[in-house]
């Protein structure tokens, strides 16, 4: 059997060499799927084989081979390179579970493009490579669907601004749950704006304590879901819970916060009052003002935009509505 061998001359490129053909070092892996640059390889057979179909032929068993055309079909399309321009070398670096998480990922992202009514566009490398690769290796399936979010919004040939290449990055440092809490708290926040703005202004939309307890209970994630008024019996009885619950959501709005989609502000706000009395017939009010500090989050522009591109795409007729 006959190896392999890598172009030379002025053979198309992608990512892995510059506009004079030479490649360029390699990262991770092979840098996953876009160490490519090699001819077709021969098969035992002697017949040849387009390198892509056989890529999607090393995912797992389950990945069905809908699902394999539709990824090998939005990665052509994302990469804007035909598929005989996919080397062989993505088979050899990649493991088989990375593939098939790649190949469920990318899938579901053609799908929700297919769902809107339009075909993915070429995605700029900046955005689609570190994509790609930190999907690949996500395998919670709430995550997944958010990967796929995110590749199908990225592919979206409606788009007027280019997606954020630090959204990638974003998305590969948070958890499934504290994604559901961010996602909770955007729909709130949608839900209490002037829907007739084709972009509404999340930021006038805050939470304190008692709405960010309430938001984690409508996610579905709290131990004990509190009422808006907790008596002292309640507090007694449901100690545990109660406390593991704040101490878990004050955990996720740290890391929101780490990545800038929440702001944090404390607010000082002040209580007039007086200390009336009467001496020797003689009444007085003297000032007795207080404070008290309220602490508030509320959506930066930055997280509106990435809980915006982590939501599935919306058919033409639909967009402009965030709900």
């Amino acid at each position: 059997m006959r190896s392999a061998q890598l172009p030379q001359g002025n053979a198309p490129f992608i990512a892995g060499a510059n506009e004079n053909g030479a490649r360029l070092p390699l990262s991770f892996m092979g840098e996953i799927y876009l160490i490519v640059q090699c001819h077709w390889r021969e098969s035992q057979t002697g017949e040849y084989m387009d390198p892509l179909t056989a890529i999607t032929a090393k995912a797992a068993s389950d990945v069905s081979e809908v699902a394999k055309e539709s990824a090998k079909g939005f990665i052509s399309a994302v990469l804007h390179e035909p598929g005989e321009a996919l080397g062989g070398l993505l088979a050899d670096f990649i493991k088989e579970r990375r593939h098939a998480n790649l190949i469920k990922i990318t899938g579901r992202a053609k799908q929700r493009l297919d769902d809107a009514g339009v075909s993915p566009k070429a995605v700029p490398l900046s955005i689609i490579h570190p994509a790609l690769e930190a999907a690949s290796v996500q395998e919670d399936p709430d995550l997944q669907e958010v990967w796929a979010n995110l590749l199908a919004n990225a592919a979206d040939p409606r788009a007027t601004d280019v997606m954020s290449p630090a959204f990638p990055a974003i998305l590969k440092e948070l958890t499934a749950r504290e994604v559901k809490m961010l996602d909770t708290l955007f729909q709130i926040a949608i839900n209490q704006t002037d829907k007739r703005q084709s972009t509404p202004e999340l930021r006038v939309v805050t939470f304190d304590d008692a709405a960010l307890i309430a938001a984690f209970a409508k996610a579905g994630m709290a131990r004990y879901a509190q009422p808006r008024h907790l008596s002292v019996a309640d507090y007694a009885a449901h100690q545990e819970a109660i406390l593991a619950d704040e101490q878990e959501l004050s955990l996720y709005l740290d890391a929101l916060r780490r990545q800038e989609l929440l702001f944090h502000g404390v607010n000082m706000h002040e209580k007039k009052d007086q200390i009336k009395g009467t001496t020797r017939g003689i009444s007085y009010a003297i000032p007795n003002n207080t404070y008290s500090l309220t602490s508030t989050y509320t959506f930066t522009r930055l997280g509106f935009a990435f809980v915006t591109a982590c939501r599935p795409p919306q058919p033409t007729s639909d967009r402009g509505s965030s709900t």
